[in-house]
């Protein structure tokens, strides 16, 4: 019938288009409910209820999940009426979208349709008629967000809040720009709401929630295991973060965590750090393939993390200003808000740039901008004689990199600091807060997010999200970060013939790396290795010491 070749072709559709979508996902399930089930139910459903109502519904969401998976198989064996019933329903659970009314008799009625449907005749062309149901996805194939849970604020699991250093006055630039940002009428403002916004509509209020990442350590680990393995990965997330896209991040945290629990060298190493130098001969040590321009910093930061300078404990005879509680406030920050925190966040590089760009105060250029070819072009093309004289070089890690002195060039009147922020040019400003500001810029993002009914570091990430072409944000890490940590995962499945389940379950329990295949592994444990090693690890999971933290700086 050719009817039926049109609800197979929807259904599929809906699968590939649906999924993962970033499209007004109540809207999208109002036009799937009415074209492809509602003609035969014989009437019109009612719209789709708000993504509010996503918590109040959860029993009937955890419902719809047993379609998982059946689709195609619906197809091949001719049920169009149900691959339609089954396509919906999979597509809008994970995306957190609430069917309304009865969901059992909306089946029921689906399934009644199907009989009338499909009336014995053969599937459509192309699909092989063939019996048998296949079992729904494992946890770890499910889009990012396909538990109320997963979606938005997470529960907030560390142990303290980071308490950030208080100066006797604030910075006159943070002052200027916290002013400017707090007042309702100021175009700062105004243009700081319309980023959150234009932020939350991609995954914004998301990004920190890993909940979900939490839920698989739990599965393969334990309750008491699992709780701790996992936020030992996000502090060592933390650890790994300076200059990292989020992917390179990921990996990179995986090395490292690897190494603590296979070689005891490393442990002790880290234990006897006392410079950058001695940090980055550590580094070295990597696994292939896992090396960054700032690894030195991460192991460095590491060690500090082994020596329990993170503990958040009170140093007696300690001046705040001097104490280990000022020590990498992004990384810090950033490992706390994958751990829920409602208040600590990441100014890291694009958050800093954001509130310079913003504000256009010349007290937020900085003195040492790389530049390419191509935006030093631009630079001298406002005034190639007064300005030449603010270019200089600056060798990094043995290579050469030619900077402009954007904040001299300003206060000396070459240029103004407006023709420097038309060019758009996000080096020209500063690209991290001095130790004294971090705590009135967490705090004013906190006062946003309560406006708003956000936690700071929802603001944040909306912040980092919809200002990404501004700021420079990388594409790869223009996504939430359970989707990145599916891709890295999928991108090492690729290389070695495995299924994500399979990368993600050898990471979580054999201590197993993301993104790169490992030198020296012979082949990929296919999935019934997988399943008949109960015994994972590397030796005793004793060994690593309870509550050890770990974090990261820009």
């Amino acid at each position: 019938m050719a009817d039926d070749k049109n609800i197979a072709q929807s259904a599929i559709e809906v699968l590939k288009n649906l999924r993962g979508s970033g499209a007004p996902l109540a809207a999208r399930a109002n036009d799937i409910i009415n074209n492809l089930l509602g003609p035969h139910l014989g009437r019109s459903v009612a719209p789709v209820g708000a993504l509010a109502d996503v918590a109040s519904m959860g029993a009937d969401i955890r419902d719809t999940m047993e379609f998982s998976g059946d689709t195609v198989d619906s197809l091949r064996a001719g049920d169009y009426g149900k691959a339609a019933s089954d396509a919906l329903y999979t597509a809008a659970a994970p995306l957190g979208i609430v069917l309304p009314g009865n969901l059992g008799a909306l089946r029921s009625a689906t399934g009644k349709a199907r009989a009338t449907i499909t009336g014995g005749d053969a599937p459509p062309s192309g699909i092989a008629k063939v019996g048998g149901n296949n079992p729904p996805p494992s946890m770890y194939d499910l889009p990012a967000g396909s538990d109320p849970r997963y979606v938005g604020a997470a529960t907030d699991r560390n142990p303290f809040s980071l308490l950030r250093y208080r100066p006797k006055s604030e910075t006159p630039r943070v002052q200027a720009s916290i002013e400017a940002i707090s007042d309702p009428k100021n175009p700062m403002r105004q243009q700081l709401e319309a980023d959150i916004d234009r932020g939350l509509q991609v995954g914004g209020a998301d990004w920190y929630n890993t909940e979900e990442l939490r839920d698989w350590f739990v599965k393969e680990l334990g309750e008491e295991r699992g709780n701790f393995e996992w936020a030992e990965f996000i502090d060592l997330v933390g650890s790994a973060s300076p200059g990292s896209k989020v992917p390179q991040n990921i990996k990179n945290a995986s090395a490292m965590r690897q190494r603590l629990y296979t070689d005891p060298e490393y442990r002790k190493m880290l234990e006897g750090v006392s410079s950058i130098d001695e940090a980055r001969a550590i580094a070295r040590g990597r696994e292939k393939g896992y090396g960054h321009k700032t690894q030195g910093l991460q192991e460095q930061i590491l060690s500090k993390q082994q020596a329990g300078r993170w503990s958040g404990e009170p140093e007696v005879g300690v001046a705040p200003s001097k104490g280990t509680g000022t020590e990498n406030p992004k990384p810090k920050g950033f490992s706390w808000s994958l751990k829920g925190s409602e208040q600590n966040i990441a100014a890291d590089l694009h958050f800093t740039r954001y509130v310079a760009m913003a504000s256009r105060d010349p007290r937020w250029l900085t003195t040492q901008a790389e530049v390419g070819a191509a935006d030093a072009a631009r630079l001298l093309a406002l005034g190639p004689r007064k300005l030449k004289k603010y270019f200089g070089e600056r060798t990094v890690d043995g290579k050469t990199q030619r900077t402009f002195n954007a904040k001299k060039a300003a206060k000396d009147g070459a240029v103004s600091v407006d023709e420097i922020a038309d060019l758009g040019l996000p080096a020209m400003w500063s690209e991290k807060p001095n130790t004294s500001e971090y705590r009135a810029l967490e705090k004013l993002m906190y006062d946003i997010g309560q406006q708003r009914g956000l936690t700071a570091p929802q603001v944040q990430a909306s912040l980092w999200m919809g200002a990404a072409d501004r700021t420079g944000v990388d594409v790869s890490s223009q996504k939430t970060f359970m989707e990145a940590m599916r891709s890295v995962s999928d991108k090492r499945a690729g290389i070695e013939n495995m299924t994500r389940e399979e990368v993600l379950r050898r990471f979580i329990r054999d201590k197993g790396l993301l993104a790169l295949p490992a030198v020296g592994v012979a082949g990929a444990m296919g999935s019934q290795a997988l399943s008949q090693q109960d015994g994972f690890g590397y030796g005793a999971l004793g060994s690593v010491a309870e509550g050890s933290n770990g974090q990261s700086s820009n």
